[in-house]
């Protein structure tokens, strides 16, 4: 870094324009991905649709690979001129970095389905956004439908008890089952009008393969904020 920090890119990206330009930028796209609906753009059709579809365009990728840039070279920066609190500075800052880049360069890599698991017999057919369907390499079955409500009819809680390659497993709505250490089921819906009588349930299946290095760059800033919070603390008593 010392060798190279005399170079138009790398001043470009340590100095405050730089950091300025990224945040206008991503700042500008959150605002209007704020202000109009966002849907799911087919994989094949990604990079080319509009407004609607921010996340998957060139316009968005730029923005965070802009960004991701500034925060790497924020990082080496802080690193090389920093000679007290160094790995405090490292697990803040790099823990950041890892969170941010396991979130951008794996989202090519996520994948989301839509499954229906019926009462009666298994099943391991499931559909992409696109509409392609897909066969995940294990089956599911729905046992029972459990679902409590309120005096005015709003559902209190909602339970599936489904059987997933022979395993008997209970989902709950925001609750997901880790199938494997990359993917997660979700219990999404099922059939409201005939309630715990349902003979299907809706399932979400997620794979998020970088999913562990995005919880150890959190789990990284986690130790750095403590380190920071204990040191800081050791400070004021002296």
């Amino acid at each position: 870094f010392h060798r190279h920090r005399a170079h138009p890119l790398v001043r470009y990206f340590c100095s405050a324009q730089g950091t300025t330009h990224s945040l206008c930028m991503m700042g500008a796209l959150v605002v209007i991905m704020g202000f109009t609906s966002q849907e799911t753009a087919p994989s094949e059709e990604r990079f080319t649709l509009g407004i609607h579809h921010l996340p998957d365009t060139w316009m968005f990728a730029y923005a965070s690979l802009h960004l991701l840039t500034i925060l790497t070279f924020g990082f080496l920066q802080g690193w090389a001129h920093r000679k007290d609190n160094r790995w405090r500075f490292a697990l803040v800052h790099g823990g950041l970095c890892l969170t941010l880049y396991a979130m951008f360069w794996g989202s090519a890599d996520n994948r989301t389905l839509m499954a229906i698991a019926y009462k009666g017999h298994s099943s391991h057919e499931a559909v992409t956004a696109g509409k392609k369907t897909v066969y995940p390499d294990y089956e599911f079955q729905l046992s029972q439908m459990k679902v409590t409500t309120y005096p005015n009819g709003t559902p209190q809680s909602i339970e599936a008890s489904l059987v997933i390659d022979d395993r008997p497993v209970s989902l709950r709505v925001g609750k997901p089952y880790p199938v494997k250490w990359d993917e997660d089921v979700y219990l999404h819906s099922y059939d409201r009008a005939r309630g715990n009588n349902s003979t299907y349930a809706v399932l979400q299946l997620v794979r998020q393969p970088w999913k562990q290095l995005m919880l150890l760059g959190m789990t990284g800033m986690l130790a750095g904020g403590l380190l920071l919070f204990l040191q800081g603390a050791e400070r004021r008593r002296t």
